[in-house]
């Protein structure tokens, strides 16, 4: 039997692209965990926790969300004590948590406090 063994990460391995499906990039943070990062208004964002939602959490829960954004990465809704919702190539996800570089660990209405964060706007690959 031949061993195989994974290669060294890099910086660039931490690094979310929007244009994955939600699954991995759920996957991606939490293998990575804490290191997976996006930027935000030119600032890194560690990203420590997200949720997939689902259609039928959409609809069941009321979300109001701006569904006129198809592109991945953009945020399309700010929900009060949950978070941010982000686009990705298939489900849309909640930001839970996260530590904007400088600050501390901050998740829900601090994390939007934090960001000041405006429905329309990139997460930056």
């Amino acid at each position: 039997r031949e061993l195989k063994y994974a290669r060294m990460i890099n910086k660039l391995d931490y690094i979310i692209n929007w244009e994955q499906t939600s699954t991995d990039i759920y996957r991606k943070i939490n293998a990575l965990f804490p290191r997976a990062n996006t930027t935000y208004k030119r600032k890194n964002l560690k990203i420590i926790k997200i949720k997939i939602l689902t259609t039928e959490e959409i609809q069941n829960k009321n979300y109001k969300i701006l569904s006129n954004i198809l592109k991945p990465g953009f945020i399309i809704g700010l929900i009060e004590k949950e978070g941010i919702i982000i686009t990705t190539k298939t489900d849309p996800i909640i930001l839970l948590e996260a530590k904007l570089e400088g600050k501390n660990l901050s998740s829900q209405n601090q994390l939007i406090q934090q960001l000041n964060p405006v429905i329309g706007e990139k997460f930056s690959d």
